[in-house]
């Protein structure tokens, strides 16, 4: 599971160790800050 932040930066990453992961999520975030990103995490991975 990836969280969908640089995708092309860790799908290469993830591809040098062999590695795909089995979920993206999908996040619209606006401001950039942590609250921000753990408030659209909980209730993406309840979703994945």
């Amino acid at each position: 599971m990836t969280t969908g932040q640089h995708p092309e930066m860790v799908d290469q990453v993830l591809s040098d160790f062999g590695i795909v992961a089995d979920v993206r999520l999908e996040l619209d975030r606006r401001t950039g800050d942590q609250a921000e990103l753990v408030a659209q995490l909980c209730p993406a991975l309840d979703r994945a």
